[in-house]
């Protein structure tokens, strides 16, 4: 073990190269970008200043936004235009017809063989013929949702008829091919559907949609017809919208093969609020940093007609000067490592695994055994066909050992007496590189590009490397020994090293639990921790500079501490500080997690991620050697006096 290991890492790491080249050469071929103006958006706000549609959109179209999307009537539409007739049950009830069936709390509309109530909506009703002649659909105001179908049916318990959609816009969608536009159909599922509806849907586009945006919550066929529209969608791409969470997505993605799109969209109430050039930064980055390749847009409601164009016309702009091509987006190649790749990395990083539960303490058998059981259960989990778990648990492994393994393996250089800046800051690179690549390879599937499928254990893997480094450091560092196996000696000597408590070990300790805190409730941003607006001010001014911002938590937080503690380590103050460097070091590991972390989002390209994490370490390092030195002038002075 201690002689192979490195061996089997290298032979990991180099199989993860190709694993990764493969996903890097896909993300570099993929510069279309296809720009959407919302045909709904641009007719409200037309009809608004009292302008001609078709003449902004023909001003538009000159901006190089190359598609139209064009949504479905929906019923209360065309009853208010006048072209469908929705009669009330009481209306019958107060004629001079001889009716017995009607239902006054029912509303009845009458249609041909062939229109959309018959072959849409039917489903929904239930036929109704009166004096053997006149033919009603007859159908209820608001249908039930079951909470099976939809997480929010507790709160939205119903839908309504008069949200049902017809047909589509078949003037908008004129004017688009007039302009010579492509159209990009806004399709809305039926709540209730047969396979025969749903082809009579698919049907009245006529096939003039390139490209399919599902309107509404849910995807088209969505709970129990998946499968048929799956068939009917026969090979036209389709829009994956960015944080919109539509039901049926991701069943519809595997059973189309993954032929989708990402799509970023402001949403009509955003664009309300949103500053023109916030809106600018949000769509560059969504193309930059997380793959969209679709940019659906809407014109700013507050701004003039002259002022929408000039920002469409720089967002065009500004995506030619990034290298990006204005044309038809195309979805991208399946791919994914093969078994072998997999495997190996998936090797190398249980064998560093191993090596981390002997610096944690525990006895070489008991970490080898560790080590050899999620080896076999990853192994025959990819060969029963659950390869997206068994790629989330290794990737899972990946983002906790190697954060731990960086600084950890510090602590035992201190505790040997190996002061060498270089060789720690060699270690760390060391094993944060190996990380990420391993991380990488991992993932490296379609799926985890196009955010289909998606790493698993946030929380976790930003709490245990924190945690474990810490104990480590303490272990090894304030009265443990490093050479010894056993867990329980180890930790009643640590506790024995602490005792009693000095002040400065009590407001370390208050500070790094404050920090935690915020940090962990931070991750994922689902605990309500709101951003301070001068967090918010700093994220834009480093996006300003860097284009590709560095994460605050590694700039700020992890990475100067890290560089801080490196240092301090290979200087004298060792000697007056050894005592605060676990809590240091620890803070540090913070800023290797995070690039772990940033490397876990395989949505974002790789190279991507590459450059953000480069400028980190840069800020990081300077910020930690300035900490560095003001604390070398504190100790002067304090010696001094």
């Amino acid at each position: 073990m201690k002689k192979g290991w490195i061996w089997i890492v290298i032979l990991g790491l180099i199989f993860s190269v190709f694993g990764i080249y493969q996903r890097i050469e896909i993300e570099q071929r993929d510069k279309g970008v296809q720009l959407v103006i919302d045909s709904q958006a641009l007719s409200e706000y037309a009809e608004g200043l009292n302008i001609s549609f078709s003449s902004i959109l023909g001003e538009i179209s000159k901006q190089k936004v190359t598609s139209l999307a064009v949504s479905e009537v929906k019923l209360w539409e065309a009853v208010v235009s006048r072209s469908q007739m929705v009669f009330p049950g009481f209306y019958f009830l107060l004629s001079d017809l001889e009716i017995d069936s009607i239902d006054p709390r029912m509303l009845y509309i009458s249609d041909d063989v062939s229109g959309p109530i018959n072959q849409r909506l039917s489903p929904l009703a239930k036929l109704v013929v009166i004096n053997n002649e006149i033919k009603l659909w007859e159908f209820q105001e608001e249908y039930s949702v079951d909470t099976k179908r939809r997480k929010e049916a507790e709160r939205e318990p119903t839908v309504s008829l008069w949200d049902e959609a017809l047909y589509p816009d078949y003037s908008l969608l004129n004017l688009g091919q007039g302009h010579d536009l492509s159209v990009v159909s806004r399709i809305q599922n039926p709540y209730l559907q047969t396979p025969e509806s749903l082809e009579y849907v698919m049907k009245q586009w006529d096939g003039k949609g390139s490209l399919i945006i599902f309107q509404g919550k849910e995807v088209l066929g969505y709970p129990n017809n998946l499968k048929i529209s799956a068939k009917l969608l026969e090979g036209t791409p389709w829009g994956f919208v960015e944080f919109a969470n539509q039901y049926g997505e991701k069943d519809l993605a595997r059973l189309t093969d993954y032929n989708l799109v990402r799509v970023h969209s402001i949403t009509p109430e955003e664009m309300i609020k949103i500053a023109p050039n916030v809106a600018m930064e949000r769509y560059l980055r969504a193309v930059r940093e997380r793959g969209a390749r679709v940019l659906y847009l809407r014109p700013f409601p507050k701004l003039t007609p002259v002022e929408n164009l000039d920002w469409f016309s720089s967002l065009a702009t500004n995506l030619e000067n990034e290298g990006y091509l204005l044309e038809k987006a195309t979805p991208k190649p399946f791919f994914k490592s093969s078994f072998i790749t997999f495997w190996l990395v998936t090797l190398a990083i249980i064998v560093c695994g191993i090596r981390l539960m002997l610096l944690l303490g525990f006895k070489e058998n008991i970490s080898l055994y560790s080590g050899v059981l999620p080896l076999l259960v990853v192994t025959a989990l990819y060969l029963k066909g659950y390869t997206i778990l068994a790629r989330q648990i290794a990737a899972f492994g990946a983002a906790v050992v190697f954060p731990t393994l960086a600084i950890g393996s510090i602590a035992i250089e201190v505790k040997e007496n190996n002061k060498s800046l270089l060789k720690m800051i060699g270690t760390v690179f060391f094993y944060t590189i190996s990380g990420v690549l391993l991380l990488s390879a991992a993932l490296s599937d379609l799926r985890f590009v196009i955010k289909i499928e998606q790493f698993l254990g946030v929380k976790l893997m930003h709490i245990l490397p924190p945690l474990m480094t810490f104990w480590i450091c303490i272990k090894n560092l304030n009265g443990g020994s490093v050479r010894s196996y056993n867990f329980r000696d180890s930790l009643k000597g640590t506790l024995a090293a602490l005792w009693p408590p000095r002040l400065g070990h009590i407001i370390v300790l208050v500070l790094v639990v404050f920090v935690g805190f915020i940090y962990i409730g931070r991750t994922g941003h689902d605990w309500g921790i709101p951003v301070l607006e001068f967090e918010e001010n700093l994220r834009v001014f480093l996006e300003e500079i860097f284009v590709i911002r560095p994460r605050l938590k590694e700039s700020f937080i992890g990475h100067p501490a890290l560089f801080l503690g490196l240092l301090v380590a290979s200087s004298v103050l060792i000697n007056k500080l050894r005592w605060l460097l676990p809590f240091i070091l620890t803070i540090g590991s913070i800023g290797v997690t995070s690039v772990l972390n940033t490397f876990s989002h395989a949505h974002t390209p790789f190279l991507v991620s590459l450059v953000r994490t480069g400028w980190g370490f840069a800020i990081g390092a300077i910020l930690g050697t300035l900490a560095f030195l003001l604390l070398k002038l504190v100790v002067r002075s304090d010696k001094n006096g």
